[in-house]
């Protein structure tokens, strides 16, 4: 069986688009954040303008970003799924994914859910016809994941013996 694979599909310009479409909070929500550890709420209501000003621009100068995550924006974004995934990772989410580029990763492989190898048992015997086709398929997988992880560890085990 041959795989014909299709020509990428490139617009004629792409274009990477980002627009507002909604926030929530204003001026006042950040200085009030900011004014939470040394008032009252009511006290941050009556403050003026110049005070909510004055504030945000001694947090701007100062570096005091926290009380200005308190105002949110949603955006409308289209762009290449590689800069969403920087997005994600450095301005969006929380988390601290482990980076190839600084370090060596983990050498463990992730194994199959079992909500996956259960629609993989239903799917596969319509398709070959037997229970057994799918045991074999589940053993031949891991085996494969065993010996990339093996030969992983024997590189890197080469490679840190080289660098000394």
């Amino acid at each position: 069986m041959t795989w014909k694979v299709p020509a990428p599909m490139i617009p004629k310009k792409p274009q990477i688009r980002v627009e507002l479409q909604d926030w929530m909070g204003d001026d006042r929500a950040i200085a009030n954040a900011a004014w939470t550890s040394s008032h009252e709420r009511a006290a941050g209501q009556i403050k003026s303008l110049e005070d909510v000003e004055r504030v945000i621009r001694h947090m701007a100068k100062n570096k005091h970003s926290t009380p200005f995550e308190s105002v949110i924006f949603r955006f409308w974004y289209r762009w290449p799924i590689f800069t969403d995934r920087q997005h994600m990772t450095h301005r969006i989410a929380s988390h601290n994914g482990l980076s190839g580029r600084y370090r060596t990763l983990p050498s463990e492989y992730l194994a199959l859910p079992k909500d996956v190898k259960d629609i993989i048992s239903k799917a596969m015997p319509s398709l070959h016809g037997t229970d057994a086709y799918v045991k074999d398929w589940f053993n031949r997988y891991d085996q494969v994941l065993q010996e990339a992880q093996y030969y992983y560890k024997e590189l890197l085990g080469q490679m840190k013996t080289a660098e000394k």
